[in-house]
């Protein structure tokens, strides 16, 4: 009994496994393709575009331990621009919300965060079902 219990275990955990690595590189993919998106929206006059935005999708490593499994997907905060008074924390929130006179497809974030339930709803009906 008890080694029946093992390799149930040991197969939901790779299931697991699978279906976070999944799940971090379609949201990923999504993030980076809604932060691409954002230069659709439209060209600015008032400024020259440093395009900086297009690097700025991450992902942590996927951390797994005993009967859980994480990953991180986010906007670096950590982008420099030559703004003189916006910090990178406070570009990226502008372009997100088409404020302070950015020009493009705002709501990049918003998206990608709508999309997650999805991707991930999807990966654990392919790898639990």
């Amino acid at each position: 009994m008890k080694s029946i219990l093992a390799h149930i275990e040991k197969e939901a955990r790779r299931r697991m496994v699978a279906s976070i690595e999944e799940i971090a590189s379609e949201g990923f993919e999504k993030a980076q393709e809604e932060v691409q998106g954002y230069y659709d929206g439209g060209s600015p006059v008032q400024y020259i575009r440093q395009n900086k935005l297009k690097g700025s999708a991450r992902r942590t490593a996927t951390l797994t331990g005993g009967d859980s499994a994480s990953v991180a997907i986010y906007l670096t905060k950590g982008l420099s621009y030559q703004t003189g008074s916006f910090s990178g924390p406070q570009v990226l929130e502008a372009t997100e919300n088409n404020s302070a006179g950015t020009v493009g497809k705002g709501g990049f974030w918003k998206r990608t965060r709508r999309a997650i339930p999805k991707i991930v709803a999807s990966a654990l009906s392919r790898h639990f079902s």
